[in-house]
């Protein structure tokens, strides 16, 4: 990793006209690089993986398009001096207090690591608790779809079913993760673990096309791999073969979740590669859809000329109010359609888009350059599940991976602590009545 870091660096330096992006580059992978090394784990790995190639990685592809005269959505892009200095100081604070907050957290002892739920001692059959939650997915899915809301329709319904259902549609990822778990520690009922495995796998893949998102789909591969870490460490090449499938797969559902009616594949093959290559795919993904840099750049060029502050975070305060309880509460987030045209990154009669900030650029965007306080504030959360030790149990070995995954891709912290909750709340409890094993 050193010295892909050192080579890229040296690349940019020599190639590129723009040197300071090529020392910010360098300084974003020294920083996350280094905080990965200090204590190996899932976390970390996630944490310097992803913030690398959102938020550096755009540098270098868009170097090596220019140079090799690929397609490019823009050209000539520059990146303003504020906006690198931005991101280096919010990730620097971020860093150094999750080391210092994760070290204090280590030395208490979690209650969460052998949490488990039993009656009088007896726990819960692993069979049959796995085939109910199961069934309240598909279930949950099943309404979901019959009312519309998993639809791209302009306006979704909105009640404390709705959030209900969302919550046990979204347990299919916890129950992949408990299997995979359990068949690595556990000698009972293996063939129909194995059996409800492989079906909930099928079945969250199956759901996550029929809802047209990607991250839906992405979601299971991703805890495939997590399950089964040591074996894929030792096969890189099974990524970079289906690398083509992978990006085709990305490219078509983004184009073919709005319609309402089918599409032969072969004619969708040829729309997407007419006049491209899998390499053009690629940098595509690489420097539009995934390309946070230039999204927090746009939030500079925008709004840096004034001082206006917004109290938008407070909605992580009375956003865990429920609606039960106060019918008439605000609606959460900000309207990142209007920004987006306001920024001019979309055209004013697109009234669907919303053009995500990343939490650094919303931090910006809220607070202008007091935004510097939000990394301190989150790095004790973040702090928190750097501290989890991700496979003493089941219960450690499920939040570790969804508490990761949602915290370092989540878009928004506006009303991260409600959302960070309801996710909690089922998959805990889930996970919990799965963990029938004494870790003491």
């Amino acid at each position: 990793m050193i010295f892909y870091i050192v080579f890229s660096s040296l690349y940019l330096f020599i190639t590129s006209i723009y040197h300071l992006e090529s020392l910010y580059y360098l300084f974003i992978h020294l920083l996350l690089y280094s905080f990965y090394i200090n204590k190996k784990n899932f976390f970390r790995l996630f944490f310097f993986t992803y913030g690398v190639f959102i938020l550096a990685t755009p540098i270098l592809v868009e170097e090596i398009s220019r140079d090799l005269g690929l397609k490019l959505a823009y050209s000539n892009f520059h990146y303003l001096p504020e906006t690198l200095l931005y991101i280096s100081l919010y990730l620097s604070i971020l860093v150094i207090f999750v080391v210092i907050f994760s070290s204090y957290f280590s030395k208490k002892n979690s209650v969460i690591e052998n949490l488990n739920i039993s009656i009088n001692k007896y726990y819960f059959n692993p069979i049959l608790i796995t085939i109910i939650a199961f069934f309240m997915v598909v279930v949950s899915y099943m309404w979901l779809f019959s009312i519309g809301y998993l639809s791209y329709i302009e306006d979704r319904p909105s009640s404390p079913f709705i959030t209900l259902a969302l919550a046990l549609s979204s347990l299919s990822i916890t129950l992949i993760l408990c299997l995979g778990y359990m068949l690595k520690n556990t000698m009972k009922y293996k063939n129909i673990l194995y059996l409800l495995y492989v079906i909930i796998i099928l079945a969250t893949i199956f759901f996550g096309f029929q809802t047209g998102s990607r991250m839906a789909l992405i979601f299971p591969f991703m805890a495939i791999i997590y399950n089964h870490q040591n074996y894929f460490k030792k096969r890189a090449w099974i990524f970079i073969l289906a690398s083509p499938l992978a990006l085709f797969t990305f490219v078509a559902v983004g184009l073919t979740r709005n319609l309402t009616y089918g599409v032969d594949l072969q004619l969708l093959y040829s729309y997407i590669m007419q006049d491209s290559s899998f390499l053009d795919i690629g940098v595509h993904v690489a420097i539009d859809r995934f390309n946070f840099l230039r999204a927090i750049n746009e939030v500079f060029k925008t709004y840096s000329g004034n001082f206006i502050i917004y109290t938008d975070y407070l909605q992580n305060i009375y956003g865990m109010v429920p609606r039960l309880i106060w019918p008439d509460k605000p609606v959460m987030g900000v309207d990142l359609n209007y920004i987006g045209i306001e920024m001019g990154v979309s055209m004013p009669t697109d009234t669907k888009t919303s053009y995500g900030l990343h939490y650094i650029g919303e931090s910006f965007y809220q607070l202008r350059w007091f935004g510097l306080i939000i990394p301190f504030l989150q790095s004790v959360i973040l702090a928190k599940i750097d501290s989890i030790r991700e496979n003493i149990s089941v219960v450690t070995h499920v939040i570790s991976f969804q508490l990761t995954i949602y915290v370092v891709m989540v878009g928004s912290l506006l009303t991260f602590i409600p959302e960070l909750t309801m996710l909690l709340i089922p998959i805990v409890l889930l996970s919990a009545a799965l963990n029938n094993q004494s870790n003491e």
